[in-house]
């Protein structure tokens, strides 16, 4: 789901709410009003308004997934941060397993690793693997993948090896790792930081 853009509206005023608390008020110059956050608030003698919207999301936006990156930290950890911060995502949206928390577990055991895996997949219910050159072969990776399965997460791919590394070098296209019922799509060419929220939310009703 994407982030709700912030209101740009011209003037704002703080207002008791009936519950005793305040709320900010924002007014458009034709009279339109944005609460944020309140289901009521007291009608101001000098706005003729009752019942205001809750939220900062449009009605019908999707609802919100927690959405879990695999991907090769070796070699796309950079590309995978990009795509992390594109803002397509909220951030409070996104499970993400930082590098210096993968090279702690790494330099431990795979205990340590399988625990900080099942830990980020249990607190999401879509995985995207990211793929880059030499996704496939990583066998982490591909346990992520299995457990997102067997686990009914949403899944699915997004090329990532035209997304440059930190000299602004592209990839090459690896092997997809995901399984052909399973879509994935090209961040650059489809317009990943645009469309990102949208595949999420179609991996997870295809899960469900």
């Amino acid at each position: 789901m994407r982030p709700a853009a912030q209101p740009s509206f011209p003037d704002a005023s703080v207002i008791p709410s009936t519950g005793g608390g305040q709320v900010t008020l924002w007014v458009t110059a034709d009279g339109a009003a944005m609460v944020i956050p309140m289901r009521t608030v007291a009608e101001p003698a000098s706005q003729s308004l009752r019942y205001l919207p809750v939220s900062t999301t449009n009605p019908g936006d999707p609802m919100a997934h927690k959405t879990f990156f695999s991907f090769n930290y070796e070699e796309d950890v950079w590309r995978a941060s990009i795509i992390r911060n594109c803002g397509a995502l909220n951030k409070s949206d996104i499970e993400f397993i930082d590098a210096s928390l993968w090279e702690e577990a790494e330099a431990k055991n795979d205990a340590a690793i399988k625990k900080l895996i099942d830990d980020a997949l249990s607190k999401s219910t879509v995985t995207a693997v990211l793929i880059g050159a030499n996704t496939a072969s990583r066998p982490w990776v591909q346990y992520e993948i299995d457990e997102s399965v067997r686990l009914r997460k949403g899944l699915f791919g997004v090329w990532i090896y035209r997304i440059g590394d930190r000299d602004g070098n592209e990839s090459t296209q690896g092997t997809n790792p995901l399984a052909s019922d399973y879509p994935v799509y090209l961040w650059n060419k489809n317009n990943g930081a645009e469309n990102l929220g949208a595949w999420v939310d179609t991996a997870y009703d295809a899960a469900h």
